[in-house]
């Protein structure tokens, strides 16, 4: 009964950041990078804002297509403005990733963009659909010639993004991984209990 006891709590200490990752609010912080791709040099923020999970691309297109731009739920902007964020995925010369699309960005750091600018991968390393916990890097904005990007200037600077687990003390609390792991191991625990009785 002890190992069974030792086991679950170990899964429910392993479950508890995945589950807490995949339902918690998050907070999204774009940097500007300058002409540092490596971002190794001065940072400002270009804009952040927060939503209520984990911000994913859409389907993957067929090959040499990208998709039409998926609106980010944003529930609340904490530097910067803008009247539309969505994020498009492409499949374009053997390489599939996500494709940020804002337009009217006032950014927090006052660089001026045009009505509809970009961030997307610069390098092949950035490439991705899924913006959990984490920092990327290789990432570069453009400004856009139509609304779904599909003419693009060149490369102007490259970003950096931070997406991490939003707490905000006014709305309630992210439950902390070890607080929910022993919720998970406690149901555990009662559900053995009660399977002993019976």
């Amino acid at each position: 009964m002890k190992r069974i006891h030792t086991a679950l709590i170990a899964l429910a200490a392993a479950l508890a950041p995945l589950a807490a990752a995949q339902a918690a609010p998050m907070r999204y912080t774009f940097y500007d990078c300058g002409a540092a791709i490596d971002c190794s040099g001065d940072q400002s923020v270009l804009m952040q804002f927060t939503t209520s999970g984990v911000m994913q691309a859409p389907a993957v297109p067929p090959a040499g297509t990208w998709t039409q731009a998926e609106s980010v739920d944003v529930t609340g902007k904490l530097a910067g403005d803008w009247d539309a964020l969505g994020i498009a995925t492409f499949n374009t010369n053997n390489a599939i990733g996500g494709m940020f699309i804002v337009n009217n960005l006032d950014a927090a750091n006052d660089r001026e963009f045009g009505p509809v600018m970009a961030i997307g991968a610069a390098v092949r390393s950035a490439l991705r659909l899924d913006w959990g916990v984490g920092s990327y890097l290789g990432l570069g904005y453009v400004n856009c010639y139509n609304l779904d990007c599909s003419r693009q200037t060149t490369i102007r600077g490259y970003a950096k993004l931070m997406a991490e687990i939003w707490t905000d003390d006014s709305t309630g609390t992210v439950p902390e991984p070890g607080a929910l792991g022993l919720a998970l191991a406690a149901l555990g625990l009662g559900a053995l209990a009660r399977k002993r009785r019976a």
